[in-house]
Formats: structure tokens, sequence, C-alpha cells
């Protein structure tokens, strides 16, 4: 009970949220710089990773 279950993107829909194209998604998944689980064939991405990518910069309003 009250366990927290990770929300994943596809490709795609991570790709969208970051502003950028499928093909620089896959390859920063390769390069390590944005952690991906594969379920089965499938791609995806917890959206903790995408929201790690996304922080504010210090000093900057």
């Amino acid at each position: 009970m009250g366990r927290h279950t990770p929300e994943f993107l596809k490709v795609k829909e991570a790709a969208a949220i970051l502003g950028v194209s499928s093909r620089t998604i896959r390859r920063w998944i390769r390069e390590h710089k944005l952690h991906a689980v594969r379920i089965n064939d499938l791609v995806r991405i917890p959206k903790e990773s995408i929201d790690q990518l996304i922080r504010p910069i210090e000093g900057a309003e």
C-alpha cells in the first residue's frame, strides 16, 4: 500500500516534453545522459529521468 508506481514515457513523448527529436533522445540514452529501460522490445523513459534533466538554473530569474 502506498507504493509509488513509476510513470514511463515513450521516446516520442519524452522528445516532445524536452523539445528535441526522437533521435536525440535515443542518442542521450546510448550516451547514458538519459536513463531508460527496455520492457520486452519497447524502450521507455521513467518520468523521473526527464524531471532530473529539467532543473532551474540557480540565480536565474
